[in-house]
């Protein structure tokens, strides 16, 4: 759990972390130390933290240009928000800052428009705008990932943000788009691949007693206990790190799941069982395990704290680069623009044996079990 106030993970209840807070804060005041309350009072104090931050974060939009930056999120009570962060140079600090504007609920009871369409964000957005007295000239972006309904061409936020604020500047998610690219080029391979990889993640998620089974398969093969991961569709390649956990696990989940195979009668156990003794997903995986860390790095890429934008587009160049030439003819990608370079046409690509699918797959590939 993260601090609202303070930005801090919390270790204890919030409860106890905002009485421990405002002793911080005033630590000479014996009145302070002496503090103690419970859960209705500590609701109360942290709405109206909350608000004078906020009102103090309207008050330096009014006089500063801002830019937006939006995304939809579903908290354990499903109830679906959508959250407005601001950007605005601090004057004070003589650096630009974010701050969080508002969390609104989507699905109002009390709001006869509800709902994610690109009209009623869009109206959500410019009514919280309004309700702080933010001048609207100061308004000068907006970023969001590319959803329809926000990056669309028609009746989306970006399109209303055109129509009302010519000039603005409006910022896709690259880390969404290159999330994308890979989610695509991975529905190429077999379906039943990735269902692997999310199958075996459930078989283990809520039980104890299984997830202790496995660590000792895992032990008999002088294997690291780790955990099996969780492949989240909402999280940018995410696939990877769980790819990259079964691969490394995969004599010790074949003699688990082999073990209980006849004990437990399931569909799920059987399909599982069937796909870890086919080598045919073994080198599909151990070939996601080779070429998904190459977007995740360019994802990294653009999440660093210092600036990076003078090396990104040398970095980008080269990972094109270097996915071409493990299926295109490298002398004609060293050579040709790669604006102009289409790597659909056949007569760029290399012989099928010529293609580099990794070090691990084309190793596997020499063994008899694998051809």
């Amino acid at each position: 759990m993260v601090c609202f106030i303070c930005g801090h993970n919390l270790p204890f209840t919030i409860v106890d972390h905002v009485v421990n807070l405002c002793k911080a804060m005033f630590p000479d005041s014996d009145i302070a130390q002496a503090m103690c309350m419970k859960k209705t009072k500590c609701t109360e104090l942290t709405k109206v933290l909350g608000m004078c931050m906020t009102n103090d974060l309207a008050s330096r939009l009014r006089e500063n240009k801002v830019s937006l930056i939006i995304d939809e999120s579903t908290d354990i009570s499903t109830m679906k928000c959508l959250t407005i962060v601001v950007k605005f140079f601090h004057k004070d600090m003589k650096t630009f800052k974010t701050g969080t504007l508002q969390l609104i609920n989507m699905y109002d009871e009390n709001d006869e428009m509800v709902g994610s369409t690109g009209e009623n964000l869009f109206r959500l957005i410019m009514n919280t705008l309004q309700s702080y007295n933010i001048p609207l000239e100061n308004f000068v972006g907006f970023a969001a990932d590319g959803a329809a309904n926000i990056m669309g061409g028609n009746n989306s936020i970006s399109s209303s943000f055109r129509e009302e604020f010519p000039g603005i500047a409006i910022f896709k998610c690259i880390c969404h788009s290159v999330h994308l690219c890979a989610s695509e080029a991975v529905k190429y391979l077999p379906r039943h691949c990735e269902d692997l990889v999310r199958n075996i993640y459930t078989h283990f998620a809520h039980s104890a007693k299984r997830k202790h089974e496995l660590k000792l398969a895992q032990t008999f093969l002088d294997l690291k206990p780790h955990k099996i991961l969780h492949p989240c569709a909402t999280r940018w390649l995410s696939l990877h790190a769980a790819v990259e956990r079964v691969v490394e696990q995969w004599s010790a989940l074949k003699l688990y799941f082999s073990k209980i195979e006849a004990q437990q009668r399931l569909k799920s156990i059987e399909f599982i069982v069937q796909n870890l003794r086919d080598p045919s997903v073994f080198l599909y995986l151990n070939f996601l395990n080779f070429i998904l860390p190459k977007f995740s790095r360019l994802n990294l890429m653009f999440q660093q704290d210092a600036p990076t934008i003078h090396l990104l587009h040398e970095h980008i160049i080269q990972l094109c680069k270097t996915l071409l030439r493990y299926f295109c003819c490298s002398d004609v990608v060293d050579k040709v623009d790669l604006v102009a370079f289409d790597p659909s046409l056949a007569v760029n690509h290399m012989p099928l044996h010529h293609i580099y699918l990794g070090s691990e797959v084309h190793g596997l590939l020499q063994m008899d079990e694998y051809t």
